[in-house]
């Protein structure tokens, strides 16, 4: 098998999952090393992952993605070029991003930590700092989950550091409005002037030309997470908000969970019962069928203030959510 040969088996393999290990091997006897059309194939299914992450469940992903970090980690070994090397450091280090948040979703911590620990290893190699500040990101949500809503914001204090350039306002953007929801959470007023800071980032930004992991974050989930900054704050713009965000948000995205259950919550605590488990509900499908954790967690906040409600609805939702999110 020649240089040639070998090459087009590594990019074919981005496709299909993996080199089989005797192709790995072959190519490293070869000596050929990857070269830049190689990287950027490599780069364009990186990119094509986070894409299709944000409409397709965990499970269906993570085997395709932790085969994917495989071929990266094998071609970086193999890697001749100090600059290819470099750029292939990146790329495995943001497709372990990406694994570490599939891993997140399926609520296996251990395994998310491992990818997330193994992508900050490649940003400090790779002096990147916007990759750093991802993965700081994704393990604020984590620390978010465990209860520790002071260690995600500072997490996220810590990620803003690494994007004051123009072309990172997309994320610097996505970090302000993630500590708003942390700093709601703590009760804490400022999370209305993170909101401010988020949305003069997002004016600037142009996510659809930005790196991979921030192109999900466009103007419907800005106003999905100032929903779950108002909800936790019970501001008053909490049900404006949410409707007109619901509006905007497609059917198959995974945020489209996160949303109802906010909305479903803002309606409860204004009373409004049947509306609030009606969209209960529609939160609960959405959860399920898009393996979404976010939405997992508005759920089982919200199944606590279903419980003491003297309705019939009410108590049939609550059992729902419980049943199938325990």
């Amino acid at each position: 098998m020649n240089r040639r040969q070998l090459l087009a088996v590594a990019a074919a393999s981005t496709a299909t999952g993996a080199l089989e290990p005797f192709e790995r091997l072959r190519f490293a006897l070869s000596g050929a090393g990857p070269d830049t059309a190689l990287v950027d194939d490599l780069e364009r299914s990186t990119a094509t992952f986070f894409d299709t992450e944000e409409r397709t469940p965990a499970g269906q992903l993570s085997g395709a993605l932790d085969a994917h970090v495989d071929v990266l980690a094998g071609m970086t070994a193999v890697a001749r070029s100090d600059s290819v090397r470099r750029r292939l450091i990146v790329c495995a280090g943001e497709s372990a991003a990406l694994a570490g948040w599939v891993r997140y979703d399926l609520g296996e911590h251990r395994a998310a930590r491992g990818y997330w620990d193994a992508a900050i290893t490649a940003a400090r190699e790779a002096g990147d700092g916007p990759l750093l500040a991802c993965v700081l990101s994704y393990l604020s949500y984590l620390s978010a989950e465990q209860g520790d809503a002071r260690q995600a914001w500072i997490l996220l204090d810590q990620a803003s550091e690494h994007v004051r350039s123009r072309e990172h306002a997309a994320a610097r953007a996505w970090i302000a409005a993630r500590q708003a929801e942390e700093a709601a959470s703590l009760g804490d007023a400022s999370a209305l002037v993170s909101l401010e800071r988020a949305m003069t980032a997002m004016d600037y930004a142009e996510p659809e030309t930005g790196r991979s992991w921030v192109r999900f974050f466009d103007n419907a989930r800005l106003g999905s997470m100032a929903v779950t900054a108002y909800g936790r704050l019970a501001h008053p713009g909490l049900t404006p908000a949410a409707d007109a965000v619901l509006a905007s948000v497609r059917e198959d995205a995974k945020t489209r969970a996160v949303i109802l259950g906010d909305v479903a919550t803002a309606h409860v605590r204004a009373g409004d019962i049947d509306a609030g488990c009606d969209l209960a509900v529609r939160a609960l499908d959405a959860t399920l069928t898009g393996e979404a954790t976010l939405g997992r967690q508005r759920l089982r906040a919200l199944a606590p203030m279903l419980r003491d409600v003297d309705s019939l609805a009410a108590r049939q939702t609550y059992e729902q959510i419980t049943s199938a999110v325990p």
